[in-house]
């Protein structure tokens, strides 16, 4: 039986429900976040703050208990912000992110860091600068696609942070700026993807099998990994969250070993809203 993973693109789960509250007159709103990978950055954020705007231009805060976490790791995991929080049943339009600092790592050019940033590892050299424009003040501001209306039935918004899309390099030398790409849709408006790997013809015992998923425009929408079956060479990969506007994806196979190129996978996938398409690929004899 294979294990579906939590490995969702980049994104940041709102999870609003009204149910088994006991107050007819709030919702409760639960955070979790997670984020698309990249090959060649790392970054870490210390997040200040979190509110919830309203369309009246009510705010709820969310959060105000500083946390760090890194990017890196979200990519393969999640991490919950807010629990259960309160909130008045309502449309809501924006998050608003407020950030106190961060790194970033650059392969090839070295760490840059927002000034006297805490959690830059210890020994390490600081290449540069790394600055984040108003996120520190007015906050990093995440529009929903669509206004979400919290009330009793259950809500959920996607939102992915995009790694590789949101730090560019700054005017001046040693310096990179973040800019963030978020994405948003409801769960409703997403996609789940599903490969099934027929590997039985290869030799794969200790290899580290990867789904790679590449948008539209060439950037690297998500990895997942291979999870083995209790049937010895069947593999699956699966990946939430995936918004089809962003497509049609090019698929690829990333392994320690040669198996991904004698691995046929279809090109110009298209997901559609709301619904799960599942792949199935068999891995020819060497």
């Amino acid at each position: 039986m294979f294990a579906r993973t939590a490995s969702l693109p980049a994104v940041l789960l709102l999870c609003s429900s009204c149910a088994d509250t006991g107050d007819d007159d709030v919702a409760r709103v639960s955070l979790e976040l997670t984020a698309t990978p990249s090959a060649d950055l790392d970054a870490r954020v210390t997040i200040e703050r979190i509110e919830l705007q309203g369309a009246t231009n009510s705010t709820v805060v969310l959060r105000e208990e500083p946390v760090t976490v890194d990017l890196t790791d979200l990519a393969s995991e999640t991490s919950e912000l807010v629990r259960q929080q309160t909130v008045p049943p309502g449309h809501y339009h924006e998050l608003r992110i407020v950030l106190s600092g961060g790194y970033l790592q650059v392969a090839g050019e070295g760490l840059f860091a927002t000034p006297d940033y805490p959690e830059v590892p210890a020994g390490a050299e600081v290449a540069g600068h790394l600055q984040m424009p108003s996120l520190g003040q007015s906050g990093l501001k995440v529009k929903l696609a669509e206004p979400a209306f919290f009330e009793v039935a259950q809500n959920i918004v996607m939102l992915r942070f995009d790694v590789a899309e949101s730090f560019g390099h700054g005017t001046g030398a040693n310096k990179w700026v973040m800019h963030p790409v978020i994405h948003g849709a409801d769960i409703i408006n997403t996609a789940e993807l599903i490969v099934n790997l027929d590997a039985r013809l290869q030799v794969v015992s200790d290899m580290d099998l990867t789904l790679r998923v590449v948008d539209a425009t060439g950037n690297l929408e998500a990895r997942a990994p291979f999870l083995a079956s209790v049937d010895p060479g069947l593999f699956r990969a699966s990946l939430d969250g995936l918004l089809p506007e962003q497509g049609p994806y090019q698929l690829a196979i990333e392994s320690s070993g040669a198996l991904a190129e004698n691995v046929a996978l279809p090109s110009n996938v298209a997901l559609e809203a709301g619904k799960t398409m599942e792949i199935d690929v068999t891995a020819s004899a060497p």
